[in-house]
């Protein structure tokens, strides 16, 4: 029993191990395919890994690619900076020649069509210079320039600029200096102001009437300087503070409408700054305005002085041996001469235009323009060429003297003897100066135009009445008159036909510049009698400026130009007596189709925008025909045919599409608004013309 009983539990225990076994078994065929798989998806990972990795190298050539192309297209748009300006500057340059007709060439309206060519001209060169900044400053073709800047200029040159913008938008402009420490830095003059204007512009651009735009100058203790613009404007959100750095930002889709502008000026702002080894930051809140600071490194400790006086003769001193330069800077001071000092061509080239020095004391040899294109230069804008040159040099080559205008030359070793008569020959420049007459009745603006008109060496005597200023024409002799329309004792409008009327003051040229609302009839007048007409805005003290200056450079082939007339064009007799409205938000523009469609006798009104143009329809449902810009502010030129279209009266009114849109779906876009044509600017004049008349037929 015992044997059977071991011989039965062998029997189990053997049982037992056959189940472990195949157990065993069964595990290790579950390992061997689980290592089959884990072996499969090492396999697979590895080639997922080799093509993560070929598509990461993909993406990084990619990626070097574009960084090439945002490279090429910078370096490209920075070298065109040359092909862009040229074509342009010769566009500015003779038209203003054309301006000036100095041959007696063109009648008054040619010339006046020459001004707005020149005008527009100067505007889109602006606009280019802002891409073509970006553009260098990306491909890293900006040079910084350092050299002493003297705080009291920058403030001097701001002060000049911004004032007259503060007047007319009845904004506070203050000038703050916290500060009795610093008085020059060394940094890059042109760029620093470049900084400077930007975010003056922009405060001043967003802030209303009544409200105020502050510079703020102060001393850091780490050896920095900071300006700080602030003002009461709108305002910009915390969530686009950042955005607004970025190239072609702003706050809006709608504001470049509504404010204009490229959105590259805080881009640049920023770019610049950086260059000049500073920061820049900006902190606002909506409806209480906003404060740009930059900050930048002053090189040097001095004293700040106060803000000189305009008056105060300036001598301008481009001479890069600064030993040298400085001995004059000394000598000029002692005889009484504020002095601006710069060593090399370009940036001295730049200066002059700025400052409007009493004089230049100018090398030959300069590094960046040498002095020969300086003069030339000088000699080539009718502005700049009023300002002395005295040339000191270390040699005379063959006829210089005969080939460049410059007053006097003087080879080094200067002797001072020379130098002090130079010095005295500024002191008593008694150059024939220019004489306007300002009918204004207004301190603010009378001063802001004496300021100006001083500036460029011209001399001005203030009317504040009517009855004054024709007493005074009337003893005196003027080159030109500026003439508000809104006097205290009479009309500004009859005091013009007055002057006009008088034999012996009809050829002086009158610029009416004046705020008031202009009627129809007033506008004839205008057209009739007045030489120029300049509306108070934020840039019209400038455009009053170079009014005024191009008519001083003509007035003595005005005196014995004879009106001609314009040749018409034939097989358009059906625009005669037609009333045509114009509605644009450009007064270039209108200006431009006024000067052209008056010739055909048509009656002529405007408007500004959409919401203008409804109501001169509603004052006058007899109008022929409307041109309408398309984009406008407050109500664009689709919204203002569309809602033209649901009064019936106007339902086959002719509206024309006058528009830079140029695309196929543009013209579609039109159509589809209710207008019945979409003509491209620029417009070719005939075919408006022709296409006009047609619909009279």
């Amino acid at each position: 029993r015992e044997l059977n009983k071991q011989s039965w539990e062998l029997q189990m225990s053997e049982e037992k191990l056959r189940n472990k076994q195949k157990d065993l078994e069964s595990v290790n065929k579950e390992l061997i395919e689980n290592t089959k798989k884990l072996q499969e998806q090492y396999r697979e990972t590895k080639i997922k890994n080799i093509l993560i990795g070929n598509a990461s190298k993909k993406l990084n050539l990619k990626a070097i690619q574009l960084e090439q192309a945002s490279q090429y297209k910078s370096e490209f748009l920075a070298n065109m900076s040359h092909e862009l300006r040229t074509p342009l500057n010769s566009i500015i340059i003779l038209s203003r020649l054309l301006a000036e007709n100095k041959e007696n060439t063109l009648n008054t309206k040619q010339q006046e069509f020459a001004r707005v060519v020149n005008k527009s001209g100067s505007d889109l060169l602006n606009l280019i210079n802002d891409i073509l900044d970006l553009s260098k400053i990306e491909a890293g073709k900006v040079e910084i320039e350092n050299e002493e800047i003297t705080v009291n200029d920058l403030v001097e040159d701001l002060t000049s600029q911004f004032l007259p913008i503060a007047h007319d938008k009845e904004v506070s402009f203050v000038i703050t200096k916290n500060f009795e420490v610093e008085q020059k830095i060394k940094s890059d003059h042109l760029r620093l102001t470049q900084i400077l204007k930007n975010l003056l512009s922009n405060a001043f651009k967003f802030t209303p009437k009544n409200g105020t735009v502050e510079l703020e100058i102060n001393c850091e203790h780490n050896n920095s300087l900071s300006f700080k613009v602030n003002d009461t404007g709108i305002g910009i959100p915390e969530e686009k503070q950042n955005q607004i750095f970025e190239s072609f930002k702003q706050v809006d889709g709608s504001i470049s409408r509504k404010y204009g502008g490229t959105g590259l000026g805080l881009n640049i702002s920023r770019e610049l700054t950086k260059l000049l080894k500073g920061t820049i930051t900006v902190s606002s809140k909506i409806d209480k305005g906003s404060q740009f600071e930059i900050k930048i490194p002053t090189g040097f400790e001095v004293t700040i002085n106060n803000i000189n006086s305009n008056a105060e003769k300036t001598l301008l001193i481009i001479e890069d041996d600064e030993v040298f330069s400085s001995v004059i800077e000394k000598f000029a001071m002692e005889q009484g001469f504020k002095t601006v000092v710069c060593n090399r061509g370009d940036t001295g080239f730049m200066r002059i235009a700025e400052i409007m020095p009493s004089g230049i004391l100018l090398d030959m040899n300069l590094p960046g323009m040498d002095g020969r294109s300086i003069i030339r230069k000088l000699q080539s804008d009718p502005l700049l060429s009023k300002i002395p040159v005295h040339v000191i040099t270390s040699k005379l080559k063959g006829n210089s003297k005969e080939e460049l205008s410059a007053i006097s030359w003087m080879q080094k070793p200067i002797n001072f003897n020379k130098l002090k008569n130079i010095f005295e020959t500024l002191k008593q420049n008694n150059k024939t100066k220019s004489k306007v007459l300002v009918i204004e009745d207004s301190p603010e603006q009378s001063a802001i135009i004496r300021h100006l008109l001083y500036k460029q060496n011209i001399d001005c005597i203030i009317a504040e009445t009517g009855e004054e200023a024709l007493v005074l024409s009337s003893k005196e002799e003027f080159d030109c008159i500026i003439l508000d329309l809104n006097l205290p004792d009479s009309d500004g409008l009859q005091i013009l036909k007055k002057v006009k009327e008088d034999i012996n003051l009809t050829q002086i040229p009158v610029i009416v510049y004046s705020s008031r609302e202009l009627t129809q009839n007033d506008k004839l007048i205008l057209r009739d009698y007045a030489s120029s007409y300049v509306r108070k805005s934020e840039s019209a003290f400038d455009l009053l400026m170079e009014e005024t200056e191009l008519f001083l450079q003509s007035v003595k082939e005005q005196k014995s130009r004879k009106k001609t007339t314009i040749p018409l064009l034939n097989n358009i007799g059906n625009l005669s007596s037609k009333k045509i409205l114009i509605v644009d938000d450009d007064t270039r523009n209108i200006y431009a189709l006024t000067s052209m469609l008056e010739n055909y006798k048509m009656n002529l009104y405007f408007a500004n925008n959409g919401i203008e143009a409804i109501k001169e329809l509603n004052n006058n449902p007899d109008i022929d025909l409307v041109l309408m810009d398309i984009m406008m502010p407050e109500m664009n030129g689709l919204e203002a045919t569309q809602k033209i279209r649901l009064q019936d009266r106007f339902s086959k009114l002719p509206i024309f599409a006058l528009t830079a849109k140029a695309m196929k779906e543009d013209y579609q876009i039109s159509i589809d608004a209710g207008m019945n044509e979409h003509i491209t600017k620029p417009i070719e004049c005939g075919k408006l013309l022709e296409l006009m008349n047609s619909y009279f037929e």
